[in-house]
Order: C-alpha cells, then sequence, then structure tokens
C-alpha cells in the first residue's frame, strides 16, 4: 500500500503533467470582485505557473488590494480536478517573457 506522501506526489505530478497538457484554469483574486474568477492560460516553467495579462486587466489591477490567488482547473479528460492557492506577483522579466 502506498504511503501517504507517496500519494501526494503521485497527483501533484498528475497535476503538473495534465497543466502543460491542457492549462486553462479559472483564475481569480481572493477576497477581490467577490473573489470573480476568469479563464486564463497557465504557463508551466520549471515549476512555476505563469500567467500574461495587459496592465489594464481587473485582475492585474486587483493586485493593489490582494495578491492572494485562487485557480479552479479541470483536466481535458475531467478526470483530475484542482483548486489551486497560491500568490500573484508582476514579473516583467524580459528573459522570463
Amino acid at each position: 500500500m502506498a504511503t501517504e506522501d507517496e500519494v501526494q506526489e503521485k497527483l501533484e505530478k498528475k497535476l503538473w503533467d495534465e497543466l502543460e497538457s491542457s492549462g486553462f484554469v479559472m483564475l481569480g483574486l481572493q477576497g477581490v470582485d467577490e473573489s470573480f474568477t476568469r479563464p486564463m492560460t497557465a504557463q508551466i516553467d520549471n515549476g512555476r505557473i505563469y500567467f500574461f495579462a495587459a496592465r489594464s486587466e481587473d485582475l492585474v489591477k486587483g493586485l493593489g488590494r490582494t495578491n492572494r490567488a485562487i485557480a479552479t482547473f479541470a483536466s481535458k479528460g475531467h478526470d483530475l480536478f484542482a483548486s489551486i492557492n497560491g500568490i500573484l506577483t508582476i514579473d516583467n522579466d524580459r528573459a522570463v517573457i
């Protein structure tokens, strides 16, 4: 029988694999606009998730109030559903972009 750590590791790998396969998520800021989420495309790089958005996007403007993010994800085959919490920051590093 697999240990709890092994199960967790397997789920994390599956999540990263599925995100790379289909990176469409619903992304919002906790407590901003009633935590309204909008569809965004996740870009995966070295264990980080990036989103491209214009400065005029409400999500970017909301970063002035909080950077606590919530994202929901459903894999293509609907065999994996995830709720992801994290911190959003603006990164204008041209090398990353």
